[in-house]
Formats: C-alpha cells, sequence, structure tokens
C-alpha cells in the first residue's frame, strides 16, 4: 500500500532527513538484536520510490558514516558540506570534576573572572551530562557570585521557553550572530 502510494504521487518536493547519522546508528541491527528503530533504517528503500531532491543534515557523522549513508539513502548526484566545528573563537576542553572537591573550587578561575571582568567576561558554557549537575554548579556560581549572578544562567529541557528566548537572545546580541 505504501509502496504504490510513494510512487503514484508526483507532490514530493523534497526529502529531508534531520539528524541522519541515526540512520545507522538506530536502523541497523547490531549483531543478534533487532535496530531500534526498525524504520530509521528502511529511510532508502521510501527514498528510492520517491522522484525529488534530498535533504540530509547531520553534525556528527564520520567519514565512513557519510559513506554508509549515501549508499543507504541512494544519494548518487548530490553535494556535500562538510564544515569544522573549530573555530578561532571557540575554546573547548573537558574538566573532572573531583568527587569530594566543591564545584566553586573547580570552577573558581571562572567565578573570579566574572567577579573581575562583569558583563565583559567572555562567554563560557558548561555542560552536564544532567540536571542535577546543571543545578548544582548554578547553585555554586549563584553563591559565590552574589551581585553578579545576573551574569549566569541555567539551560536545560526543564528551562522555560522564555528564558530559553532570553539566553539566545543574549548570547547573539553579545556575540554579533
Amino acid at each position: 500500500m505504501w509502496r504504490s502510494m510513494l510512487i503514484e504521487s508526483s507532490s514530493f518536493k523534497l526529502f529531508v532527513v534531520d539528524e541522519a547519522h541515526m540512520v545507522i546508528n538506530w536502523g541497523e541491527s547490531s549483531g543478534k538484536s533487532e535496530p531500534f528503530r526498525e524504520w530509521f533504517g528502511r529511510l532508502g528503500e521510501i527514498r528510492s520510490l520517491i522522484a525529488c531532491p534530498a535533504l540530509v543534515i547531520t553534525a556528527t557523522a564520520s567519514r565512513a558514516s557519510r559513506r554508509k549513508l549515501r549508499k543507504k539513502l541512494t544519494l548518487v548526484n548530490f553535494h556535500e558540506i562538510v564544515d569544522s566545528p573549530d573555530r578561532e573563537n571557540i575554546k573547548l576542553f573537558v574538566e573532572k570534576i573531583k568527587v569530594n572537591e566543591k564545584i566553586s573550587v573547580t570552577f573558581s578561575w571562572l567565578i573570579d573572572m566574572v567577579m573581575d571582568q562583569g558583563g565583559e567576561c567572555p562567554r563560557h558554557i558548561i555542560f552536564c551530562p544532567s540536571i542535577k549537575l546543571c543545578a548544582d554548579v548554578y547553585f555554586a556560581f549563584k553563591v559565590s557570585l552574589n551581585e553578579c549572578i545576573n551574569y549566569i544562567e541555567m539551560f536545560h529541557s526543564c528551562t522555560t521557553d522564555q528564558v530559553k528566548d532570553e539566553i539566545r537572545e543574549d548570547m547573539e546580541n553579545k556575540d554579533g550572530h
């Protein structure tokens, strides 16, 4: 039924796959187990039934994964844009917080920088693996910064849309894009 519907329809203008790396991560079986999302693995079949341009988007696929995606989604006449996340204005580093060390001690360098520079302090984003740790880090900064607290904010899945919008707008205004 689906095949005939797709083949007979000429109304498709664009076939889009966002987070395309998941086609491979979730759509293929891993050894003995079934695929986590079987239909992800069948997107190539659907793609082969419709005649329209495709837009395949992923920010995390390796070169080998991109090769698999091209084959799986039958992308033959395509233009691939690969851009490095390595930017002059972005610096990444990982610092593991010791179990018995206070968060305020771990981030004392950043707390001092915010206290000294206030609104002129370069932007920093601290990624946390859980909302609880995010709240713990936020609270540690809040206690340490006192009057400079308006320079920090929490952003996670439970943050209200209004606060998220304010943070995004503030980041755009500060950085100019």
